[in-house]
């Protein structure tokens, strides 16, 4: 386990690192933005919790504009991403209750059909209670393992035999009994043989060694860092996680020890905190979602910003 002074780092890091970022898309209308996955083509698709809509935006546009590629049927709200095949994700849906959810359902959209974009319904989880972030395995694409907030577990789906099993469960992805906000385990990425992962209510990043089938844990839970700001989904290249942190960051965190490297963005113009980081893979810059402001009137964003040395 890695401690440090995170809110002395993290300010001097802000001083003399982080930078602002380019603003390429705004919603007029109140949206708050959740999770973003980049296509093949470059194209950003992304979720929202206002709504059943999955959006696409296409950032190297002259003027790029968030289109609405398919409502989800018997959702109200959208979480998790997953890439499962070239250009076919997972998607999340379900009915948004008050930190729960109901009708947890695990979708597909296929871009790569000639005849157009196919939507289907792949499995409803009727044990599930807040599914947030999702990621594929890569030995098998086809099998997910998906972040129950409330639940506090891992969830492992197996969209070729429609099996859903609990991977991991612990009370490190638990959010406090007494939490205002009870959302615990958030953002999830597999790197390296483990599953990472942070938990809003705790404000911790950490990490537990899996199976390659993704059937279980093969070691404890370890908590890399605990931070003074809710991390929220994440990004990683191998070597670091890309980090959204409240109420204004993007934060670049050693995979490997949880150290804090540096504070990428430090934004004022955000209109509410940052919700997803996605990278171009060109090792150069990523993209980087928000969600919106009751108190101020303003909505999601989307931002373009550099990864640093």
């Amino acid at each position: 386990m890695h401690w440090h002074k995170a809110l002395l780092t993290v300010a001097l890091a802000s001083s003399a690192l982080a930078g602002s970022a380019t603003q390429i898309w705004n919603f007029t209308t109140y949206v708050d933005i959740e999770n973003s996955i980049l296509r093949p083509n470059g194209q950003l698709l992304f979720t929202t919790l206002t709504g059943p809509e999955l959006y696409v935006i296409d950032p190297s546009a002259v003027s790029p504009k968030a289109e609405i590629v398919t409502s989800m049927a018997g959702a109200t709200a959208l979480t998790g991403l997953a890439a499962i095949e070239h250009d076919k994700f997972a998607v999340i849906g379900g009915v948004r209750g008050s930190y729960n959810y109901t009708n947890e359902t695990i979708y597909t959209v296929d871009f790569s059909s000639p005849s157009g974009t196919i939507i289907e319904t792949a499995i409803t989880l009727p044990d599930a209670i807040m599914l947030n972030g999702m990621v594929a395995l890569p030995s098998n694409p086809h099998v997910l393992l998906v972040a129950d907030s409330r639940v506090g577990c891992l969830w492992r789906v197996d969209l070729d035999t429609s099996t859903v099993t609990k991977a991991v469960e612990d009370n490190v992805m638990l959010a406090p009994a007494n939490a205002t906000v009870p959302i615990g385990v958030d953002g999830l990425k597999v790197a390296g043989g483990y599953a990472y992962f942070t938990n809003v209510a705790k404000q911790l990043f950490a990490r537990v060694p899996i199976a390659d089938d993704g059937s279980a844990a093969i070691g404890a839970v370890e908590v890399l860092d605990y931070l003074d700001d809710d991390i929220d989904d994440f990004a990683v290249d191998g070597t670091y996680a890309y980090a959204a942190q409240h109420p204004n960051l993007v934060s670049k965190f050693n995979l490997e020890t949880g150290d804090l490297v540096s504070v990428l963005v430090n934004d004022d113009t955000m209109a509410g905190g940052p919700t997803s980081v996605t990278l171009k893979g060109d090792g150069i810059s990523g993209y980087f979602t928000t969600m919106g402001n009751m108190t101020t009137g303003t909505s999601g964003q989307i931002f373009e910003f550099e990864l640093g040395s």
